[in-house]
């Protein structure tokens, strides 16, 4: 069954408790990093994904991670997602994670991405 939590990551623990975990992560799993994903707040025609934390490896690619972000919602070839990170839409999609999270990361070491659908037109 899934939640009824709308809350999100941020809202669910706190500061000091996300850094704690994001160190032990970190500490657990050298040349991965700790990503929170979930669905932009207030949209509705996609689904939450079903769970919010990921380790996804430096060299993955904002395409490689798009493609797993839509297998876990289980889209259609004609449903479209848009990334965003600290509210931007995302950057290239050969752009490697490490980037990414170097650039962006939060105050408490995790990476922060969002989805929402995209109306297409067929």
């Amino acid at each position: 069954m899934a939640s009824t939590d709308e809350r999100t990551y941020k809202e669910r623990k706190t500061l000091g408790q996300r850094r704690r975990l994001f160190e032990e992560i970190s500490r657990n799993n050298p040349g991965k990093i700790p990503v929170i994903i979930e669905r932009l707040n207030g949209e509705r025609p996609l689904p939450n994904i079903d769970r919010a934390q990921f380790l996804v490896a430096e060299s993955t690619t904002i395409a490689e991670l798009c493609s797993v972000i839509r297998r876990r919602l289980q889209l259609t070839a004609n449903q479209s997602i848009i990334l965003y990170v600290n509210d931007k839409v995302m950057p290239g999609v050969m752009t490697p994670m490490w980037k990414l999270h170097q650039a962006e990361k939060g105050e408490d070491g995790f990476l922060y991405i969002n989805y929402c659908g995209q109306a297409t037109f067929g």
